[in-house]
């Protein structure tokens, strides 16, 4: 895979959670979500607890876009 394909994957799975936020922060919120081909293929308490879960399953944690749900009522700055 390219950088290229890398990247357009990426865009098109961030503008995929961008279009579908209501329905993801319903069933994810305050949970990080792992992100690959417009799906969401991993969810957990904390960006690492996620990442040890995308390992263990044989994936590449480095090729999935991570995303925080922001619970209603949270704001995060950054």
């Amino acid at each position: 895979m390219t950088d290229l394909q890398i990247l357009s994957g990426s865009i098109a799975d961030l503008k995929w959670f961008q279009e579908n936020s209501s329905k993801i922060k319903e069933k994810y919120e305050g949970e990080f979500i792992a992100i690959r081909n417009q799906e969401v293929i991993g969810f957990a308490p904390t960006a690492k607890i996620l990442i040890k879960k995308l390992d263990k399953k044989g994936g590449n944690s480095n090729l999935v876009l991570i995303k925080y749900v922001t619970p209603k009522g949270e704001i995060v700055i950054l």
